[in-house]
């Protein structure tokens, strides 16, 4: 049986044209479409292999070599698993989380001891979740919450909020068409929003030369 070298390996990723990119879920949804147009004015592209997972998997996928580029929400406390040695970025949009729920559920954040919050929450594979989990650890005083349903998608935790389920932080280019027709409203007055970047990485070793035109074109 015959193995190919990490040598081969790496010219045959020098000279495909397919340019493979790891993308978060709601950002593959909301973002990624406009984003690659915007790109593809400046600088053709040929053809593109996109794959949509939660953080974890897209961190994973870096990590292995079966993506080029990976398109991330990112928070100064919950910064993605790739190390500056390895991986480079460039800051590619803005966006917010925020507290969101139905107009028929009841109470507002911080919520009390007594009457918490039903929480929709982002599950431990999600990027969002880790954002939100570094957010609120810093925010004083504590919000007061019951989670009763998680997910670590942001689709699936805005149809629960839509159905009235509970509360949930959702980005923003995600719900605004909700927050317009008053579907969706805030939960604390802004108090509670969380800024994000939006985030493009690459590994640092040289990748084909579509890739590194495309990288030029966002540089």
């Amino acid at each position: 049986m015959l193995f190919r070298s990490e040598e081969v390996r790496e010219v045959e990723g020098t000279v495909s044209s397919t340019l493979r990119f790891a993308c978060t879920h709601a950002l593959s949804l909301t973002f990624f479409p406009d984003w690659l147009r915007g790109v593809e004015r400046r600088s053709p592209l040929g053809s593109i292999r996109l794959i949509s997972e939660s953080m974890e998997l897209c961190e994973g996928l870096m990590h292995d070599g079966q993506a080029q580029f990976m398109l991330c929400h990112q928070h100064a406390a919950a910064v993605p698993r790739l190390e500056p040695r390895g991986f480079l970025s460039l800051p590619q949009g803005d966006d917010v989380l925020i507290p969101v729920k139905s107009p028929e559920v009841t109470g507002d954040l911080p919520g009390t001891e007594e009457a918490r919050l039903p929480y929709l929450a982002y599950s431990t594979e999600s990027g969002l979740g880790r954002i939100v989990a570094a957010a609120r650890a810093k925010k004083d005083p504590p919000v007061w919450l019951e989670p009763v349903f998680t997910a670590h998608l942001a689709t699936a935790l805005r149809a629960m909020a839509l159905a009235g389920r509970g509360m949930a932080w959702l980005p923003l280019t995600l719900i605004q068409a909700d927050l317009a027709a008053g579907r969706l409203v805030r939960a604390g007055g802004g108090e509670w929003d969380i800024n994000v970047e939006i985030r493009v990485y690459r590994p640092r070793h040289r990748l084909s030369t579509a890739a590194e035109a495309f990288w030029q074109a966002l540089a």
